[in-house]
């Protein structure tokens, strides 16, 4: 799936099995799988940076079910890390439930992809095509080939349900900070 991704214009700049860094348009992700680590940041920083020379452009950073509650320091250097990037906004997303997933997203951060994708799309002024294939491809990203069993993995749109509902934006009173 990733080698049909990079021939959509999706291009994979870091990938260990531990996490992956693409661009895809106006949009850098980055998929923590297993670790956090700064080798990943560092890519996705790169390739943000090179990204907004071009355009302008947004940052999702997405922590998977399976990745470990870091230290508090590497937490902070990853923060920082990513909030040094030319991107004119960013969206960060932990998956799952429960104290490991709350003491990774803190007080900021989405807990779906898909709500960190409508909240991008919206502030990016993008529709809703863009905002469901960037929501696919980052979950490409992070699981793999998409599994059409996966509720997780499939856009609305895919799954013929009724896009214009996905489309509104969060309550802005919600919106994580920055």
């Amino acid at each position: 799936m990733l080698a049909r991704m990079v021939s959509a214009g999706v291009h994979i700049v870091y990938e260990t099995s531990q996490a992956a860094v693409a661009t895809w348009r106006h949009a850098t992700v980055l998929a923590f799988r297993e670790r956090i680590s700064v080798e990943a940041i560092e890519a996705c920083v790169s390739a943000a940076n090179r990204l907004a020379l071009e355009t302008q452009c947004c940052v999702l950073s997405i922590v998977g079910e399976r990745v470990q509650v870091p230290d508090i320091e590497a937490m902070r250097s990853a923060t920082a890390m990513l909030q040094d990037t030319s991107a004119v906004c960013r969206a960060r997303v932990v998956l799952g439930t429960g104290l490991r997933a709350s003491a990774i997203r803190g007080a900021v951060g989405f807990t779906t992809i898909q709500e960190a994708t409508v909240w991008l799309a919206h502030t990016m002024n993008k529709d809703a095509t863009w905002r469901q294939q960037l929501t696919t491809m980052a979950g490409t990203l992070l699981y793999g080939s998409p599994s059409f069993s996966r509720r997780s993995q499939i856009a609305p749109y895919l799954a013929g349900e009724d896009v214009s509902r996905c489309d509104t934006p969060p309550d802005p009173a919600s919106k994580p900070r920055r």
